[in-house]
């Protein structure tokens, strides 16, 4: 805005039905705000660095971190964004008062870690990678399947559960071992437990074994690629994704919003705009701006319609 000739202190007078939204890595006003928030733990590793805090949580315990190219935070803050910027707008219409949203994208995903950050700072305990273990369930994880780089993920939380495991697996001798009679036990000896499940699991297709553990009341499912979850089943049922027409890339299908209102998934209207689509309407219609002012922005190349580079 400040490339407009706005100024923050004149936006209240300028937004009477409008909002303003900005999401930094850090708040817009804090000192701080530059520092990068991208949550990658291969690239921010230094003491005290905001960005190894969600990363090095995630990933297999055994390996070193490997670069993940999307923020971890991204989603999260973008979510934030997108909610509080509507409230914003609703409260602009309703008083005529604009408002800005200055979102910090560090402080967005906070949330997600925080028990990890309290354990931190009452214990000085620093949580490593835990992979996809639990705290209670063993076994719990994602375990080898036939065929490359197959895996299927399985959760015991119950006896009945165990037992119906054990059933499945032709109840193996080393089920009884004294080590796994107990729900603790088998969660201290988890790694011991881990290989033998993973021994098993890997001789069975991962489709057809979690569809077999399912029917067995024991929560399984197969890990899937991404270009797999538009052909899973029960995405599919679900209606999940949605087919969108994009101006520049075509008909796709895009993922839903998780949550359900009303029972549906709320319908996808229009996807993400081509670079400056809604230019004149936000410029002319919501900010006021006359067709020679925005002549002058265009010709200066504060707006357009393509990359600069």
């Amino acid at each position: 805005m400040t490339r407009f000739g706005k100024r923050d202190e004149s936006l209240p007078d300028l937004m009477t039905e409008a909002a303003l939204a900005a999401l930094a890595d850090a708040a817009i006003e804090r000192p701080d705000a530059l520092i990068v928030a991208a949550m990658n733990p291969e690239e921010f590793t230094g003491e005290g660095n905001y960005g190894s805090l969600i990363g090095t949580h995630l990933g297999l315990s055994q390996v070193p971190a490997l670069r993940v190219e999307t923020a971890t935070s991204s989603g999260m803050a973008a979510v934030y964004t997108a909610f509080a910027t509507l409230a914003a707008v609703h409260h602009a219409r309703a008083t005529g008062e604009g408002r800005h949203v200055d979102v910090s994208q560090l402080e967005a995903s906070m949330q997600y870690i925080a028990d990890a950050l309290i354990e931190l700072e009452f214990t000085g305990r620093r949580r490593e990678r835990a992979t996809s273990d639990d705290s209670a369930m063993a076994p719990h994880g994602a375990f080898p399947a036939r065929g490359e780089d197959a895996w299927v993920a399985l959760s015991v939380a119950t006896e009945e559960q165990w037992r119906a495991l054990l059933a499945a697996m032709n109840n193996p001798q080393w089920a009884s071992e004294a080590r796994f009679a107990t729900p603790l036990l088998r969660r201290r000896n988890r790694e011991a437990l881990h290989e033998h499940v993973a021994e098993w699991t890997a001789r069975f297709d991962r489709h057809e074994l979690a569809r077999d553990l399912q029917s067995r009341g024991i929560p399984a499912a197969p890990v899937l690629a991404p270009s797999d979850l538009v052909k899973d089943p029960g995405l599919e049922s679900a209606g999940f994704f949605q087919y969108v027409e994009h101006k520049a890339a075509g008909r796709h299908p895009y993922p839903s919003f998780p949550a359900r209102i009303d029972g549906e998934h709320p319908p996808i209207r229009r996807v993400g705009p081509i670079l400056g689509e809604d230019n004149h309407y936000v410029l002319s219609k919501i900010l006021g701006l006359s067709d020679a002012e925005i002549s002058r922005l265009e010709a200066a190349k504060i707006i357009g319609t393509r990359p600069l580079f």
